[in-house]
């Protein structure tokens, strides 16, 4: 019978199930959103047991589906998402959102002991808040002690969902190396300040991504994966696709340009420098925009002033896209007069400036990015390959790159299931 993947890709807001057979094919989809609840403070987060309970139902549901055979299970999922979970495997509070506000004197505190800019030079993590998980870490500690003194084990997201399945605790290299300021990238560890705050002996062993461990569901043996940090995940399946020297521009609510073998950049490190960590545990040069998010508010704030249906969609004009850039010789949209988009006269012409502004930006960071060997190639995927006016404008204003659309909207689940079907 012929073999099943059963992968779950965990978003921000959304989760969907998978299903692949042997080919890598998507033969079943299914998505739900993700609840939230808040603790007794009001912190908001995301529902972590309601996830694991979605998770397991679908799992065993199609474990006994007649005629198809479930291989095995896999996982990939955002980042700065961790699961405290207790000596009995309880969660112990909601799965925080990283758009929390770091307390301001919680980051004075630890910069004053440690250096933040000092420690996102060491980790290739520039300081952005929670998104640094391993300030979330700092702020449970002096916040919520009740809740610190009780963790077992601080679990990121993918691996939370994996534990959910074998009630094994594991770490993995790309999760711990997604803007955390957790890993030492030259001493290649966790950071000494962790060692000094006790935090290490909350972190489960460090496993190697293509581990599996066999799980008996209804009577029948399934391997089951350890997970995946989403924007690796993909990066992991697209090595195995392009040959050549490239940049990967992975969009959604947040882009993300990563560049795989040009990593050792000759530039001196700085703290604004990020690096994620592949799945064999190397830097991998990277930059990240909220461009999504961004966006999605301007579009609604646009048709709002020009009276515009919700719904309404664009298609790339070349020569409203000319005009744009001939007559706004200056920024519109990011600019210090908040104004200045309004003595634009309508929505296409409007909508096709502020996606040309963003892809302005994305070029001059790939420009920064350039290192050896000289990439040849610009892989996009994700939500913006959907968008006509992005696509077009991309290819108007990155002349040097040939422009590979990768129309695998799955990119991180395919990479989880690739690593689990390459399993050890």
């Amino acid at each position: 019978m012929e073999k099943h993947f059963a992968i779950f890709d965990i978003g921000k807001t959304n989760a969907k199930f998978l299903l692949f057979n042997e080919n890598e094919e998507v033969v079943e989809s299914i998505a739900t959103q993700i609840g939230h609840i808040s603790d007794p403070m009001g912190h908001v987060g995301a529902d972590g047991e309601s996830l694991a309970h979605w998770m397991k139902a679908l799992v065993f549901n199609w474990v006994k589906q007649r005629g198809i055979h479930i291989h095995a299970v896999n996982f990939s999922a955002h980042g700065a998402a961790w699961a405290h979970i207790d000596h009995k495997g309880h969660l112990l509070s909601p799965i925080y959102d990283y758009l929390l506000p770091l307390p301001k004197d919680i980051e004075k505190e630890f910069d004053e002991k440690y250096g933040l800019r000092s420690v996102a030079q060491q980790c290739g993590s520039p300081y952005a808040g929670m998104l640094n998980s391993g300030l979330q870490l700092y702020w449970i500690q002096r916040t919520k002690p009740h809740v610190h003194h009780r963790i077992h084990y601080s679990l990121h997201l993918p691996q939370y969902l994996s534990f959910a399945l074998t009630t094994l605790p594991y770490s993995e290299m790309t999760s711990i190396g997604c803007h955390t300021m957790l890993w030492d990238l030259g001493q290649r560890r966790y950071h000494d300040w962790l060692t000094q705050e006790d935090l290490i002996s909350r972190q489960a062993p460090i496993a190697h991504f293509k581990s599996t461990y066999t799980v008996n569901i209804l009577g029948k043996s399934i391997q089951v994966g350890i997970g995946m940090h989403d924007s690796s995940a993909s990066l992991y399946a697209i090595r195995q696709q392009i040959h050549v020297p490239f940049i990967l521009l992975s969009t959604g609510t947040w882009c993300v340009l990563m560049a795989p073998g040009l990593s050792q950049n000759t530039h001196a490190a700085t703290a604004d420098d990020l690096y994620y960590l592949s799945p064999e545990g190397q830097k991998t040069y990277s930059k990240r925009f909220p461009f999504g998010l961004e966006l999605t508010q301007w579009d609604s704030r646009l048709k709002g002033h020009f009276g515009i249906d919700s719904d309404f969609t664009l298609d790339f004009d070349p020569g409203t896209f000319n005009y744009i850039i001939d007559k706004y010789r200056f920024n519109v949209f990011n600019s210090k007069d908040h104004d200045a988009w309004k003595t634009i006269m309508d929505y296409p012409t409007a909508y096709h400036r502020l996606i040309y502004e963003q892809t302005i930006h994305l070029a001059k960071a790939m420009d920064e990015m350039a290192g050896y060997p000289k990439p040849q190639v610009l892989a996009v995927e994700g939500s913006f390959t959907r968008n006509p006016v992005f696509m077009g404008a991309l290819k108007h204003t990155i002349k040097n790159l040939k422009i590979n659309i990768l129309n695998n909207v799955n990119g991180p689940a395919l990479g989880a299931m690739k690593a689990i079907k390459e399993s050890r």
